[in-house]
């Protein structure tokens, strides 16, 4: 059965965020249950601790080269 589920660019930038928000958090609850820092994430990345705190706050993304 086909369901016509109508897609708005709203709703579809909602959903993004959704996304986005989840993998902040999961890379923040990753790093603390590995005990590391921002700044040992961030070096191992190549990035600041300030890029991986906007990161973890989803203020930034990764690039796919990063992640």
């Amino acid at each position: 059965m086909f369901v016509n589920i109508p897609l708005t660019l709203k709703s579809v930038k909602a959903e993004m965020k959704t996304h986005i928000w989840a993998a902040g958090q999961a890379i923040k609850t990753r790093r603390k249950s590995l005990g590391l820092s921002l700044d040992d994430v961030g070096a191992s990345l190549g990035v600041s601790k300030a890029f991986m705190s906007y990161v973890e706050s989803n203020e930034r993304t990764l690039t796919e080269t990063q992640a």
